[in-house]
């Protein structure tokens, strides 16, 4: 399999906000109530559209929009942490960085944890079983626990594609036929 350099890129600002909420929630000692609760957050409340357009309009004031922020997490039973460092992103003009806060923290969480995520890209759906099988075996080769997110795309018609650690690991039957091509090509020059 080929190994490529692949990175994602993140906005320094979320970082920073990320690196503030891991460091208050190490301090307080609530680390995985304070992850587990801004993820809650985030996959119940972000990309609603009504709420997303209220937050970033400018007909509403900050202070409307933190109010908005209080009553949602409030009728969500929000952790008080989390409600408050979402109200000082309101504050502050942030909140449209609540996601890419959230792959920050969620980095910050996964380094302190010794896991790596990863994805495997395959034309079918993998099983549980099949998923934890190659997650065991890259365990192995990197020494960390690895988490992979399953991806399915019919154009690499057969085999896998892993992505984990900035390197791609390419076992795609599309990729395998390629190389075949090229290599005929070169032999018949």
């Amino acid at each position: 399999m080929s190994e490529n350099k692949n990175s994602t890129l993140i906005d320094p600002v979320s970082k920073l906000y990320a690196k503030a909420l891991y460091e208050h929630a190490l301090e307080q000692g609530t680390l995985d109530s304070i992850f587990n609760g801004y993820l809650t957050f985030c996959s119940e409340v972000v990309g609603l559209s009504e709420l997303d357009s209220a937050l970033s309009s400018p007909l509403f004031s900050t202070e409307e929009k933190v109010a908005l922020v209080e009553e949602v997490g409030k009728k969500l039973e929000t952790h008080k942490e989390i409600l408050n460092f979402v109200k000082v992103l309101v504050s502050n003009g942030r909140y449209a960085q609540v996601q890419s806060i959230k792959s920050s923290f969620q980095a910050l969480v996964d380094k302190k944890q010794g896991i790596v995520r990863g994805s495997v890209t395959s034309v079918a759906s993998l099983s549980d079983a099949e998923r934890a099988d190659l997650a065991r075996a890259f365990e192995k080769k990197l020494g960390k626990k690895v988490v992979l997110e399953q991806q399915t795309d019919k154009s690499i018609l057969g085999g896998l594609i892993v992505r984990v650690q900035g390197q791609t690991y390419d076992g795609s039957l599309l990729t395998a036929l390629n190389r075949l091509r090229e290599s005929l090509e070169r032999q018949s020059i």
